[in-house]
């Protein structure tokens, strides 16, 4: 006899959470550090989600950039997809504050994520990826890999991006620098 879908999702998402916990398990080491660890070497299993059946179709007029997002110095303009996914993915656009230019950039993280990508639409970012310094420019797209170690330090008054992250609910955690990072450019 064949298991419903929601039993076989349940299953899968079980046997997720089996391979992390054996993952951490062959670390050697307490769990509840696990999160300050580098991820460089994380394998990570794609397209292992329940199917999604919800429409979604937003407008610009239908959200606005907003405040309160990961970082005060950016605006954040949700564009439907987490509620539309049951939060698998997050896509959003994210933009420079004009009223706070930078100062001292996001600092050295990681995102505890499946995949990432950033496309900028438009202005530039110059971010760290590891010890690599790497100019993004209107019409980049770039794959963050799991777990990478970067910090964005600098980027222009009209910089935009538009940001796509599994699962919606990522954590963002901050590590230690590996290098100096130059200062930003001052907006005229």
């Amino acid at each position: 006899m064949r298991a419903p879908l929601g039993d076989l999702a349940r299953l899968a998402a079980l046997f997720r959470i089996g391979v992390f916990l054996a993952w951490i398990k062959s670390t050697g080491r307490d769990p509840a550090e696990q999160c300050g660890t580098r991820a460089d070497n994380m394998e990570v299993v794609m397209n292992q989600h329940v199917a999604v059946k919800k429409f979604s179709h937003v407008k610009p007029s239908d959200t606005q950039f907003k405040e309160g997002g990961l970082r005060d110095f950016f605006l954040y303009r949700d564009l439907g997809i987490a509620d539309a996914t049951g939060g698998q993915v997050i896509c959003h656009l994210v933009k420079a504050n004009p009223d706070l230019p930078p100062e001292t950039g996001t600092g050295w993280h990681q995102h505890i994520c499946e995949f990432q990508i950033v496309i900028m639409t438009k202005g530039w970012a110059k971010f760290m990826y590891e010890d690599k310094v790497t100019l993004v420019e209107a019409g980049d797209v770039v794959h963050q890999r799991p777990g990478i170690t970067h910090y964005l330090f600098d980027y222009s008054k009209d910089m935009e991006y538009l940001e796509i992250v599994s699962p919606a609910d990522f954590k963002t955690v901050d590590v230690e620098p590996l290098c100096e990072v130059a200062p930003p450019t001052p907006w005229t």
